[in-house]
């Protein structure tokens, strides 16, 4: 900007010089019209490679926020990654509990995916993840929870500000949602298998840490899968 002000001032003093027809300022005024002009260019061309570079500074920016954001999602399931859900739990652990919500954590589990790569291949159990991910990704509508890859056939969805009522009703539409899928051989379409999940729900309790929830979800899970898997049991 001071630059920009600058070429303007310069621009009426040219005007001012070339306006003057002292014979013996002459000569001089010749030299102070050529710096004039000279150093106006230089003021152009400043501005030129400044814009030029915070353009750039814009491009390398954007490239960092998508690598920031790549660097926190599977890649095969296009839900967060283990390293995104532990973020994502902090943050909800840290946040104080309101009135009438303080958090949930849900923690689902493929039920015999072990079967699944064993009789049917690692390429069909990855079709059954990527599957589960996309169910994942229509049915956590709201922007303020997130679904993620827990490991292996392990997800969970962290649910700020949320009580166990919504938690445990967004597991069951998972779960039947998951249910209703068909996982077909590719070219015949004959349906290959269909899949079920397992899930446990738990709710933030004062003084938890992440390691405290996961444990309560995880043991409400595994409870779901001694009664007969299929289902979402609530600590």
């Amino acid at each position: 900007q001071h630059a920009g002000a600058f070429g303007d001032q310069l621009d009426s003093l040219t005007a001012t010089l070339a306006g003057t027809d002292s014979p013996q300022l002459a000569p001089q005024l010749q030299d102070v019209l050529s710096g004039v002009m000279k150093m106006r260019g230089s003021v152009d061309v400043l501005q030129q490679e400044f814009k030029a570079s915070k353009d750039e500074i814009n491009r390398l920016r954007l490239d960092l926020d998508r690598a920031r954001s790549e660097a926190f999602v599977d890649p095969l399931t296009g839900v967060l990654n283990r390293r995104g859900f532990d973020q994502k739990l902090q943050r909800m652990v840290a946040q104080p509990a309101s009135a009438d919500s303080q958090g949930c954590l849900v923690m689902l589990d493929i039920d015999h995916f072990k079967n699944v790569n064993d009789t049917h291949g690692h390429l069909i159990g990855d079709k059954v993840l990527q599957a589960l991910g996309e169910v994942l990704r229509n049915t956590v509508a709201d922007p303020a929870h997130v679904a993620a890859r827990f490991g292996g056939e392990e997800f969970a969805i962290v649910m700020p500000e949320a009580t166990v009522v919504q938690a445990t009703a967004l597991a069951e539409a998972v779960r039947n949602r998951t249910r209703a899928m068909r996982i077909r051989q590719r070219g015949s379409n004959e349906v290959l298998l269909t899949v079920t999940l397992s899930g446990g729900v738990t709710a933030l309790k004062p003084g938890d840490d992440e390691q405290a929830l996961i444990a309560r979800a995880d043991a409400a899970l595994y409870r779901a899968k001694r009664s007969g898997r299929d289902r979402v049991t609530v600590e």
